[in-house]
C-alpha cells in the first residue's frame, strides 16, 4: 500500500490540531481547491451521527457513518451504546487474545471532553493489555479496501500502581504508520479519566491492523470504534439533488467521483464546457476559471498599466479624482529618478508623469507623503527582450537573479513547487506560474516558465511576440519603512519579490494600487488605514497586518496567492487576500473580496478583538468567504457571500460573535458554520489561558440570526452538540431558501 497523509497542522500556530488524522492511504488525483480540503477537515473534526449494527463486517452504505466495530476491550457486552464483548469467556476474534490479559478496576472513571456524548463510563473500567514480556498488542479488522474510516481509540489509566507521569509510555501504529508516540494517558488527562484518540484511515486492502507497542509497561486499551464514513455523494448511486442523474459524470453537477454534492447544478467552471472558446474548460485548467464555483470561464483581461485598474472595479475603488503634481508642494520627480533623494529632501514628493520607476526599496521618513500622477508606476521588476526559440518554449539567458527561499514542504501547496522562491514572471502583466524544471514546463497546461538558477536561463512556453516580459529585479520590499504617519495617495507599487508596502503605525493608503509582488501587498499596523485601494494578483497575501483600530475602507481585493502557497497537503496557512492577527477595534466595511486563490475572503485568525465587518461582498473566494479563528467579540452584518468554494462564514473556537443580517448565495458549504476545532495551542487573553486540548473555554456565546440563505446550505455547528447548551450560542430567525 502506499500512503498520502493529510495532517491537521496550522502553520501560523506552530502546534497540530487535537486529532491527528492518518490521509487518504492510497495516491489520488490532485486536490481541486482549498474548499475540497476543508471538506476533508470537516469530516474528520465533526462527530458523526451513528447508526449501530452487529460488530461483524458489513457491505459499503451511504448515508450516515456506519459503526463497523465497537468493542468494549477486557470487558462484556453492553446494552448501553451497544458495545461487543471482549472478555476472558468472550474473547473478541479481531483482538489478538493470545498471551494478553484482562484487567479491571471498580474505582468511578471521569470522562475528558474528547469522548463523544452518550457514551458509558463503564467501558473505562476494564482493558485488554499485553504483559510487558509478551511484546505488543495487536489487532485485524476485516473491511473494505478502498473505504475510509474513523479509528477511535479509547483509553484510561486504572492501573494503581501507574498513577504518575511517565510510568506507561506506548506506541500506536495504524497500517504500519505511527499515530501516537510515547503516549502516556496519565500525563494527558490524570488517572482514572477516560479519553478518546480519532484518526482517519483509508485501507488499500481488505485488513486495518491496529497495533499497540510497549514503550514502558504493558501497551493496553479499554475500547475501540471503527466507523465506516459514508461514500461521497457523486459516487454513492443516489440521486441526491433530484435532477434525474446520479453520480460522476453523468450528474453535472459532479466534479469528481470523490465530490460530496451533486448540487448545486453545474456553474461554468465544473460544468465540463468550453464555454469561452479558449480550447480549455473549468477549474482548474481554465485560466478564468478562480474555482469550480466560478460561474464565468471568460478569462479575466491583463491588469493595465494605469493607476486604479481592476477587473472588475467596485465604486470607489479607482475613482478618486487624479493628482497634479502642480498642485502639490515639496518636490517632484520623474520616470527614471531618484525618489529616495527626494524623500531625504523633502517630507512631500510627487511623481511627475506616467511611466516605470523602476527601483530598489523606498524607505519615507515619519509623517512622510508620495503621491503620483496618474500612470506613475513604482516597479521592482525589468523587462526582457532578447527571447529565442528553444524547442517548443522560448528562452533569455544572462538572467543573473537568486531568489529568496524557503523550504518547499512548508509552503507550497500540490502542483505549486515554486512557490517559495521568490520570483515572477509577468507576460502582459499577468503572472505566469512557475515550473520546477523544464520538463514539467514542457506538459505545461497553462503559461509558465522555468527559472535555471544555475545557468542563469528563463524559458517561458508562450511566445513572447508582441507582450511585455519582465522578470522581478528587486529582492526587497517596495515601500518599506517602519517610521510612522506615512501618506500614501494614487501611487502604484508592483512586482517587488518582498511586500509591496510595508509601512509603520498610522499609515495612510488612500487611492493606491498595488499588484503583483511575490509577498504581501500591504502589511498594516496599529492605526492604519487602506482606503479605496486595488491589492490584487500577490504571489501570496494581499493584506496582513495587526495592531489597535485598523481600517479597512471601500477596497478591492482579488486573485492574491496566485503562486499557490500553502502547506504539502493543501492548506492555505498564511496566503489569500487577507489575514489578521492580534487586533483589537478593527472595521472592514464597503469592501469587495474575491477570488482568493486556495484560501479566504478574509481571515481573523489569533486574539482579533471587537471586530466589525459590515457592508462588504465575499465572492467566490476558494474556500471561506470569511474565516473567523480563535478570536472574540466580532460583529459581522449586513454582507453578502456569494459563490464561495466552501462556507459563507466559518467560525472556530471563537467566543461572542453576531452573525447578523447578511446575505449567502450560491456558497459551496454552508451558509454560517460554527465549528469547534480543538486547537492546541495557549489561548489569546480574550479565550483564557487554557494550554490543553480541552476548549471548554471556546464556541461560547455566538448569536447567529436574520440571515438569509438562497442555496447555500444552512446554519449550523459542527465539533459539538447541541449547538446551544452550556455554551449559550443561539441560532435564530435565519432563512434558508
Amino acid at each position: 500500500m502506499t500512503y498520502q497523509f493529510l495532517s491537521l497542522f496550522h502553520r501560523d500556530h506552530l502546534q497540530p490540531h487535537a486529532e491527528s488524522p492518518i490521509g487518504r492511504l492510497r495516491a489520488g488525483p490532485r486536490l481541486r481547491s482549498a474548499a475540497l480540503v476543508t471538506a476533508l477537515l470537516s469530516s474528520v473534526l465533526t462527530t458523526l451521527p451513528l447508526s449501530v449494527i452487529d460488530a461483524s463486517p458489513a457491505s459499503a452504505a451511504s448515508g450516515p457513518g456506519v459503526t463497523r466495530y465497537r468493542i468494549n476491550t477486557g470487558g462484556p457486552s453492553t446494552s448501553s451504546g451497544g458495545w461487543t464483548a471482549d472478555s476472558a469467556t468472550a474473547p473478541s476474534a479481531y483482538i489478538g487474545s493470545t498471551g494478553s490479559k484482562i484487567a479491571a478496576t471498580t474505582r468511578a472513571i471521569t470522562l475528558h471532553s474528547s469522548v463523544p456524548a452518550g457514551v458509558d463510563s463503564a467501558i473505562f473500567q476494564d482493558e485488554r493489555y499485553k504483559p510487558s514480556t509478551l511484546g505488543n498488542l495487536e489487532t485485524n479488522f476485516p473491511v473494505t479496501a478502498g473505504r475510509s474510516y474513523d479509528v477511535r481509540l479509547y483509553f484510561a489509566e486504572i492501573y494503581s500502581g501507574c498513577q504518575s507521569v511517565g510510568c506507561r509510555k506506548v506506541d500506536v501504529t495504524i497500517e504500519n504508520q505511527q499515530v501516537l508516540n510515547d503516549y502516556d494517558t496519565f500525563a494527558e488527562v490524570g488517572g482514572y479519566k477516560g479519553t478518546m484518540k480519532s484518526f482517519s484511515v483509508t485501507p488499500g486492502d481488505g485488513n486495518l491492523d491496529i497495533n499497540f507497542e510497549r514503550v514502558l509497561k504493558a501497551p493496553r486499551v479499554t475500547a475501540m470504534e471503527i466507523i465506516e464514513r459514508p461514500l461521497p455523494e457523486c459516487s454513492d448511486g443516489q440521486d441526491n439533488d433530484g435532477d434525474g442523474v446520479s453520480d460522476y459524470p453523468a450528474d453535472q453537477g459532479c466534479d469528481s467521483s470523490t465530490d460530496d454534492s451533486e448540487a448545486p447544478n453545474p456553474s461554468q467552471c465544473s460544468d465540463r464546457l468550453d464555454n469561452d472558446g479558449d480550447a480549455r474548460n473549468n477549474h482548474p485548467d481554465d485560466p478564468g476559471c478562480s474555482s469550480p464555483a466560478d460561474n464565468d470561464e471568460t478569462d479575466p483581461p491583463p491588469v493595465g498599466v494605469g493607476n486604479g485598474d481592476t477587473e472588475p472595479s467596485v465604486a470607489g475603488v479607482g475613482q478618486q479624482p487624479g493628482i497634479d503634481c502642480a498642485s502639490v508642494s515639496g518636490e517632484d520627480v520623474s520616470p527614471g529618478g531618484n525618489i529616495q533623494a527626494a524623500l531625504n529632501a523633502s517630507s512631500s514628493v510627487c511623481l511627475n508623469g506616467p511611466g516605470f520607476y523602476r527601483t530598489g526599496n523606498i524607505s519615507p521618513g515619519a509623517s512622510d507623503t508620495l503621491v503620483a500622477e496618474d500612470g506613475a508606476i513604482i516597479s521592482g521588476a525589468k523587462t526582457v527582450t532578447d527571447w529565442s526559440a528553444s524547442g517548443s518554449n522560448w528562452v533569455s539567458s544572462g538572467q543573473i537573479f537568486t531568489p529568496v527561499q524557503q523550504s518547499g514542504s512548508t509552503c507550497e501547496r500540490p502542483g505549486y513547487s515554486r512557490a517559495c522562491d521568490y520570483v515572477d514572471v509577468f507576460r502582459s502583466n499577468r503572472p505566469m506560474r512557475a515550473y520546477a524544471s523544464l520538463s514539467a514546463l514542457g506538459s505545461a497546461p497553462d503559461a509558465g516558465y522555468f527559472f535555471d538558477y544555475a545557468a542563469d536561463k528563463v524559458y517561458i512556453n508562450r511566445t513572447p511576440a508582441g507582450q511585455l516580459l519582465e522578470l522581478t529585479d528587486i529582492k526587497s520590499a517596495g515601500i518599506q519603512s517602519s517610521a510612522s504617519g506615512i501618506t500614501l495617495r494614487n501611487v502604484r507599487v508592483e512586482k517587488f519579490a518582498g511586500n509591496c508596502t510595508d509601512l509603520g503605525p498610522g499609515a495612510q493608503l488612500d487611492n493606491v494600487t498595488i499588484f503583483g509582488c511575490h509577498s504581501h501587498g500591504a502589511r498594516m499596523k496599529t492605526g492604519s488605514t487602506t482606503r479605496d485601494s486595488y491589492i490584487a494578483w500577490q504571489g501570496t497575501m494581499g493584506s496582513f497586518g495587526s495592531g489597535i483600530g485598523l481600517l479597512l475602507e471601500n477596497n478591492e481585493f482579488a486573485y492574491n496567492n496566485q503562486a499557490g502557497f500553502g502547506t504539502a497537503n493543501g492548506g492555505p496557512w498564511h496566503a489569500g487576500n487577507t489575514k489578521f492577527a492580534s487586533t483589537t477595534n478593527l472595521k472592514v466595511t464597503g469592501n469587495y473580496m474575491h477570488h482568493s486563490r486556495f484560501s479566504d475572503g478574509f481571515w481573523t485568525d489569533i486574539n482579533n478583538v471587537n471586530s466589525e465587518v459590515w457592508n462588504n461582498r465575499f465572492s467566490f473566494n476558494d474556500r471561506f468567504g470569511y474565516f473567523h479563528e480563535i478570536s472574540c467579540s466580532i460583529n459581522i452584518h449586513h454582507n453578502t457571500f456569494e459563490g464561495n468554494g466552501s462556507d459563507g462564514i466559518r467560525v472556530s473556537d471563537s467566543n461572542d460573535g453576531t452573525f447578523a443580517f447578511n446575505t449567502f448565495k450560491n456558497n459551496k458549504g454552508r451558509a454560517v458554520n460554527m465549528s469547534l476545532q480543538s486547537h492546541n495551542m495557549a489561548l489569546p487573553k480574550c479565550l483564557g489561558t487554557n494550554t490543553t486540548r480541552d476548549v471548554s473555554n471556546t464556541m461560547k456565546r455566538n448569536n447567529v440570526h436574520d440571515n438569509i440563505s438562497i442555496n447555500s446550505g444552512a446554519f449550523t455547528c459542527s465539533g459539538y452538540s447541541p449547538c446551544d447548551g452550556g455554551r449559550e450560542n443561539r441560532i435564530v430567525n435565519n432563512t434558508v431558501q
